[in-house]
């Protein structure tokens, strides 16, 4: 059987996101309960089939760490998210649900422990070398000697993308390029915010888009091909121009008070304009993903008894390109016809989307110098087939008249997966926590 991919059930990693709210609050309360409150990802998944890789496997993913020297800050190291938990319990509660809180999780990342992990790197827009830890454990970066000591910064570093170090970043100079701030000063979208524990500072930086270009502009693989680009999507779109920002979507407003803790001030203001901290996604929010894409179907019999379909798929909601992210995320496009049993007679492909059927496949596909499958990261070559905002793909197919005889129904069905089983099982992570493949569109269309 020749397979190109087959799909993954592991966890999804984050889509462009950036954290915007009020500063995070600091105690020195201890941070035992740093854990409890998040919530467990660690369900097993049953496998799925198997396909066959090709053409030689997989190339290492790193060579030695380059660019920390510009990026290490000089401040101290960083406060774990319990902390600021004690005053902001209700955005604490958000961002456990989401994938910043578990990037350092990430199936592409989690595989590799201490100097495998911290030789991964990649190249951003400005052609700086940018290891892999920077944004998927940026406080076991900032400073590691803290965390190997394992004092409370040793927390922090298991938090992923947390409350500190994105209220500490005070200037965004492209993809992991990025400086922080004192520890005692959290920075945010207020210029009124007050705190009775930290300093407070206004940012308007941390409401833009641009600032998601800390951990989601552009970045390369080291054979300098582009493998993320979701901020440069953004900009060229009709969203950017709108001035819908990542924000807009990955972060919903909501009215309120931003201090809800146990140790909030009494005086803190009670209505304010917020952003909820759920960075959604298809990890917790599915109605995102049914937004994402729009599919259309028309069925016709032709003159000698056969039918024609015409699907179309359009990224009609989503403003970056489909999918976007990690590297490995795929879509795929299933069109099936059924006989009055609900049997499938015909299907546009059966085991390998890419092979059997290229253009139901979206996302990238990676390949080697002699033409094998390979993670996007190791990749020398590319073949891009994700759609850019408003972009639609159209698809035709022809069921022969024997089949067509048969056929009561014709169903489109567009599902989202996470990466393929042997890239996972390459990194080490296949069946570890995740969750199922996921449904973005469906039609059904009757034939009579």
């Amino acid at each position: 059987m020749r397979g190109f991919f087959t799909f993954s059930q592991l966890g999804l990693v984050a889509v462009v996101a950036t954290v915007v709210g009020v500063a995070a609050s600091t105690t020195s309360r201890a941070v035992s309960d740093q854990m409890k409150a998040r919530p467990d990802l660690s369900a097993q998944m049953q496998p799925g089939p198997r396909m066959p890789a090709q053409g030689g496997g997989h190339p290492p993913m790193g060579a030695a760490m380059g660019g920390m020297s510009n990026m290490a800050p000089k401040g101290p190291a960083f406060e774990p998210a319990t902390v600021c938990k004690q005053c902001h319990e209700e955005i604490f509660r958000d961002w456990s649900q989401s994938m910043h809180a578990h990037a350092r999780e990430a199936w592409y990342f989690s595989h590799k422990v201490g100097s495998e992990r911290m030789g991964m790197t990649c190249n951003n827009e400005h052609n700086v070398a940018v290891p892999c830890q920077t944004c998927h454990e940026p406080a076991g970066v900032y400073p590691l000697g803290a965390v190997m000591q394992g004092r409370p910064a040793a927390i922090a570093a298991t938090e992923g993308v947390s409350c500190d170090v994105c209220h500490r970043i005070t200037a965004v100079k492209g993809t992991g390029d990025f400086a922080f701030g004192p520890k005692n000063t959290k920075r945010g979208p207020y210029k009124d915010a007050k705190s009775p524990y930290h300093k407070t500072s206004y940012a308007p930086l941390i409401a833009k888009s641009d600032f998601c270009v800390a951990c989601h502009g552009q970045l390369q693989n080291l054979n300098r091909l582009t493998v993320c680009d979701t901020v440069r999507t953004w900009r060229e779109s009709r969203y950017a121009r709108e001035g819908k920002t990542c924000q807009s979507c990955h972060m919903p407003g909501a009215t309120g008070a931003a201090a809800t803790g146990k140790l909030a001030p009494a005086d803190a203001p009670k209505n304010r304009a917020l952003h909820r901290h759920l960075f959604r996604g298809p990890h917790n929010d599915p109605a995102l993903l049914r937004e994402a894409a729009t599919v259309k179907q028309t069925v016709a019999k032709s003159a000698d008894g056969g039918l024609d379909i015409r699907v179309t798929v359009t990224n009609s909601g989503t403003g970056h390109d489909l999918p976007s992210g990690l590297p490995d995320r795929l879509i795929t496009l299933k069109v099936e016809a059924k006989d009055r049993a609900g049997i499938v007679v015909w299907q546009n492909w059966r085991d390998d989307p890419y092979h059997e059927d290229r253009q139901a496949a979206f996302g990238l596909f990676g390949f080697n110098p002699k033409g094998g499958p390979v993670p996007p990261m190791g990749a020398s070559r590319i073949d891009r087939l994700n759609l850019l905002p408003e972009q639609t793909r159209a698809l035709t197919y022809r069921v022969p008249p024997e089949i067509a005889q048969k056929t009561v129904s014709v169903e489109s069905r567009l599902t989202y997966f996470t990466a393929r089983r042997e890239n996972a099982e390459y990194f080490g992570t296949w069946g570890l926590a995740g969750m199922q493949p996921k449904p973005m569109a469906e039609v059904v269309t009757a034939v009579r």
